[in-house]
């Protein structure tokens, strides 16, 4: 800096001379840091000088004082208190006063005949308020005419200039030294660097001062436990009251103009307020115009009370997809959710033309064809963007073998299940394949001494059992996880055993036992393993601790379970899938794991009544539990999670995405939650089917093995040999 531009910035701060230049001589010389760390109780002079320094292009080396309070640096810190420099606005939020008008502990900001008024009066005193010339409303005047009539904010014309950063005619924002901005880059002038993300971005929180730093737009958003969900999420406070996320968040209600009830308003068309469910059965499926006869989105109604479209009713809402012409969902710069995929499909196939454009597009049209929504989620996803690339640059089309190349996860299966829905891969059994991908992702990292032992039992007993299992019946998640637990049971014994320093050839009966004390809930798991060990003479003369089968032990009584079932078929507080798996579950006996994989053509009904295919016979289902089935399957085709591909059923209980069925640990947790368990519930159903029905009925009818039935029967104090003896006294000759 010159000494003739120091000379001008000290003299526009009036500290160039006299009583100000003395005390800033003498502030300067105590702190040495002033300009990178002011004090709260610095002289006003060092406030002008700072701000003069910014303004002038000095910004990155000074920092200017925030209040006390609030952290604000954009206002001049006027007042003084004992804690530091505060702004006026944080003072008279401090010193707050009674109103002599209201009477009530405000932010006095005026004075009258009776004294000092708060804003709120002030905002309403008559003498501010006059009748506007040119609408005639009775407010507050902010302005005047030409010829001095009053205006109101609204009447009042504001200045519009060109603004000196980006040329356009606007309305004046602000009048800076280099001429007149608007409101947008008024806003952006003065960008710093955020605390939180360490990127320069225009400041909407400022720092306190006391730990909190300078937080941007993007950063500033409120973090705390949700006073609906209750989970840590980002939110705001209702109303200056509890916090809630923005899931949580209340909304107002009206009544739906589409299904007549009290929801929270997602839209407001011309046919009137629309609930969100409502909202997205519209965007989504598209009906026959009852004027036009074309398929469009229907949202306004004619003089007959028929749904419309927006030509039609002569309504300026547009709705069709600028790229297709098509109407639907998901639009985001003018385009559907199908375009959007192809267009970055388009990008990452290359060039158009090439030969891998040709081998791979149609496979990619495809699965956009089948959910372009859920399939646009993971396309503009950076990270799954790079899976797809991976398999494009690997040049020899997707199939299933070409996906198990890449990391396992998360990501990997969504666009899987995405492929295997659209047809562009078969389906297969994916609990096998991913044991089988596990157990070679997991024995490589192995000791070498043990890599061999693993490897056999995994892949020629677990995994064997396994595929002809799968051959049998299904084989599902929750077989795969007790594989795995067996095989990590068995890689820790004999990490265990390394560390006593022993091995498989030296393994003794105390080695054994004393695993199994320490460590009693492995006792199962392992014991599959050292069976398997002696079975092929690895180890000898060792006794493996076998664990019984233990019975049931949960139960519920009669009133309970009675009374629960209600809940399910009546309760209509209660989510629709939830009553409907508690009432199966407290029916049938039927198992979760299996009702989430039940599938729309399974659900029939006739002139009298209405049935439901378990494995593979038809029960005949109450009444109220049918309706219950019928409005689900109205809700999932009308909602959009009717999900079926050529390679995927349509699922009653889809999960994410909608392809595989529902999480059955997260189902069990929800049921729970709403008090309806299904451990005992399940126990006492087939308590209850096995005692009114015979055992070979009950595992023909339900399809649960012979051996379950009996041992259950046994449990019940029944027996075979009724129907066994009714069988043969009906075959005997007459």
């Amino acid at each position: 800096m010159s000494v003739e531009t120091a000379q001008r910035l000290l003299q526009q701060a009036h500290a160039w001379e006299g009583r100000n230049a003395r005390e800033l001589d003498v502030y300067l010389s105590e702190h040495r840091d002033a300009f990178i760390a002011p004090s709260p109780h610095c002289p006003v002079t060092v406030l002008r000088l700072l701000t003069l320094l910014t303004d002038n292009g000095f910004g990155d080396k000074v920092v200017l004082l925030g209040c006390v309070r609030c952290g604000r640096t954009d206002q001049f810190l006027r007042r003084r208190t004992p804690d530091g420099r505060c702004c006026v606005r944080c003072m008279e939020r401090v010193e707050r006063r009674a109103c002599a008008r209201c009477g009530q502990i405000g932010r006095i900001v005026a004075r009258r005949q009776e004294g000092r008024i708060c804003r709120a009066c002030y905002s309403l005193d008559p003498a501010r308020r006059s009748e506007c010339s040119r609408c005639g409303k009775l407010a507050e005047i902010i302005s005047r005419g030409e010829d001095g009539s009053p205006l109101c904010n609204r009447c009042a014309s504001r200045p519009k200039r060109p603004c000196v950063h980006c040329g356009r005619v606007r309305i004046v924002g602000a009048n800076t030294d280099k001429g007149p901005a608007c409101k947008s880059c008024h806003a952006s002038a003065r960008p710093r660097l955020c605390g939180i993300c360490g990127q320069v971005r225009t400041i909407q929180r400022r720092g306190d001062g006391k730990g909190r730093p300078d937080m941007c737009q993007r950063c500033c958003r409120e973090v705390g436990e949700c006073a609906g969900c209750g989970r840590h999420r980002f939110g705001v406070r209702f109303r200056g009251g509890p916090f809630y996320c923005s899931t949580c968040y209340p909304r107002s209600k009206r009544s739906c103009a589409i299904c007549d009830e009290m929801k929270a308003v997602a839209a407001v068309w011309p046919v009137g307020s629309v609930c969100q469910r409502c909202y997205r059965t519209r965007l989504e499926h598209p009906d026959t115009c009852a004027e036009c006869e074309k398929d469009r989105i229907l949202v306004c109604v004619n003089g007959s009370g028929d749904a419309v479209c927006t030509r039609c009713g002569g309504v300026d809402l547009n709705f069709a997809c600028r790229s297709c012409g098509e109407e639907g969902p998901g639009f985001r710069d003018g385009r559907c959710y199908r375009c959007l995929v192809l267009a970055k499909i388009a990008t990452l196939l290359g060039d158009e033309g090439s030969a891998g454009d040709a081998r791979m597009k149609p496979m990619f049209d495809a699965l956009a064809a089948v959910s372009p929504g859920s399939v646009h989620t993971w396309v503009v996803n950076d990270d799954s963007l790079a899976v797809l690339a991976a398999l494009v640059r690997a040049g020899r089309g997707i199939t299933h073998e070409e996906i198990d190349k890449l990391p396992q996860n998360r990501r990997t299966r969504h666009i899987r299940a995405a492929f295997v829905a659209a047809g562009v891969v078969p389906q297969r059994n994916e609990a096998l394949a991913q044991l089988q991908l596990w157990v070679d992702r997991i024995v490589p990292t192995l000791p070498a001494q043990h890599q061999p032992v693993i490897r056999a039992y995994a892949e020629w007993h677990l995994v064997r059992r396994a595929r002809l299992r799968a051959a049998r019946r299904p084989f599902r998640p929750g077989a795969d996880a007790s594989n795995r637990q067996r095989i990590r049971c068995a890689i820790n014994f004999l990490s265990w055993l390394a560390d006593e320093g022993a091995s498989i050839g030296t393994l003794g009966q105390h080695h054994v036992d004393t695993y199994f004390d320490t460590r009693p809930s492995k006792a199962r798991a392992l014991g599959t393993f050292l069976a398997w060990m002696q079975a092929r003479r690895l180890i000898t003369g060792i006794e493996v601790p076998r664990r019984k089968g233990g019975l049931p032990q949960r139960f519920q009584d009669h009133d309970e379970h009675a009374e629960q079932l209600r809940r399910c078929l009546t309760d209509d507080e209660l989510p629709l899938e939830f009553r409907i798996v508690g009432a199966l579950v407290r029916l049938y006996a039927i198992p979760v794991a299996r009702i989430v994989e039940l599938t729309y053509d399974r659900f029939h009904r006739d002139d009298t009544h209405a049935y439901l295919v378990i494995e593979q016979n038809a029960v005949i289902l109450p009444p109220s539990l049918a309706t219950l089935i019928e409005e689900l399957i109205r809700v999932r085709r009308s909602g959009g999670r009717a999900y079926s591909g050529p390679g995927v059923p349509a699922l009653m209980f889809p999960g994410m995405p909608p392809s595989r069925p529902r999480n059955t640990n997260a189902l069990h947790r929800n049921l729970k939650k709403y008090g309806l368990p299904t451990l005992a519930a399940r126990n006492s159903a087939m308590i209850a089917n096995i005692v009114d029905l015979e055992p070979v009925v009950v595992s023909d009818l339900f399809g649960i093995a012979p051996q379950t039935a009996h041992r259950w029967a046994q449990y019940a104090q029944t027996s075979w040999a009724t129907y066994l003896a009714a069988r043969s006294s009906d075959t005997q000759p007459l």
